[in-house]
């Protein structure tokens, strides 16, 4: 026959099972540090550009020691307050569209005059990493096939074409001062209707397609290599320079070992780098072996 048993050992037996259970079922604990944000968040653009540029900011913060990883985000406006809220600590941007989304007024033209000018549009909350040579500046771009057919060389013959077709660009693209307005504007295009692309490849197919009439496409982006395109001269310099830059929060304005982890990254990008990087991105490679070789390479990994 079992012996029952005493009240006081069923006690102390329910006690551990009940105290084990809590800990097994502990996250926390279960999960060790690994749930623990890094101490520097980089925003990651949903461009395959700013993922790479993103990729190769974390890769060089933590070569220095440094917590880091990414988190993905959305709109200019909506990473700039989150910026200076805490909530990120650098996100990859360009001179151009940077400053103009800082200060709609602005007036530069020229890649010196644009850098000169964002240090004081940012503000006290934020910091504008020193650029990189590499530059993404706006390309406007037909098919060959439409150039040839309608004799179309610079934005000043877009007219020829543009009405009662589409433009087809970047989201932000309206908000630019090289937008659908300023094309109006500055070279008479008229478009019926604007469509906003998060992918260059899908807008690169619809463009050839005959989907969309012009697309405007960053200057190194690897679809337009070959001569399947056109890339349209701006003789009025409508276009702002997109010279490849970082802006901050509070993280990286008060670590100098982060900022100049940084601008190491920006000395050493040229543009020609720069698309052949995003060419093996396009390709298949992972985005993060492709960031880790580049900075290896060149002793920044």
């Amino acid at each position: 026959m079992r012996r029952r048993l005493a009240g006081p050992a069923m006690i102390i037996l329910l006690v551990m099972i009940m105290a084990g259970c809590t800990l097994d079922a502990d996250p926390l604990r279960s999960s060790g540090q690994a749930s623990a944000a890094p101490d520097f968040v980089v925003g990651a653009p949903e461009s395959a550009e700013g993922a790479l540029l993103a990729q190769l900011y974390v890769g060089a913060l933590q070569a220095k020691g440094l917590s880091a990883g990414t988190e993905p985000v959305g709109e200019r406006a909506d990473y700039l307050q989150r910026l200076r809220e805490g909530r990120l600590a650098l996100v990859p941007d360009h001179t151009g569209a940077l400053l103009t989304e800082l200060n709609p007024a602005q007036a530069a033209s020229t890649a010196s005059e644009v850098e000169d000018q964002l240090p004081e549009a940012a503000g006290p909350d934020l910091v504008v990493v020193k650029p990189a040579s590499a530059s993404a500046k706006v390309s406007f771009v037909i098919t060959k096939a439409t150039a040839d057919a309608k004799q179309v060389a610079t934005l000043d013959d877009l007219a020829k074409i543009s009405d009662g077709t589409v433009l087809g660009g970047p989201a932000d693209l309206p908000r630019q001062k090289y937008g659908p307005e300023a094309l109006t504007a500055i070279y008479g295009a008229r478009f019926a209707s604007f469509r906003p692309y998060p992918d260059s490849a899908a807008l690169a197919r619809d463009l050839g397609a005959g989907t969309v009439s012009v697309g405007a496409f960053s200057g190194t982006d690897p679809v337009l290599a070959g001569d399947s395109f056109v890339r349209l001269e701006d003789p009025e310099a409508m276009v702002l320079p997109e010279n490849v830059t970082a802006v901050g929060g509070a993280a990286i304005k008060a670590n100098p070992t982060a900022l100049g982890a940084i601008e190491a990254v920006h000395a050493a990008l040229t543009t020609q780098e720069l698309t052949v990087l995003k060419s093996q991105v396009g390709s298949g490679e992972p985005v993060d072996k492709v960031a880790a070789a580049w900075l290896s390479a060149r002793g920044l990994g």
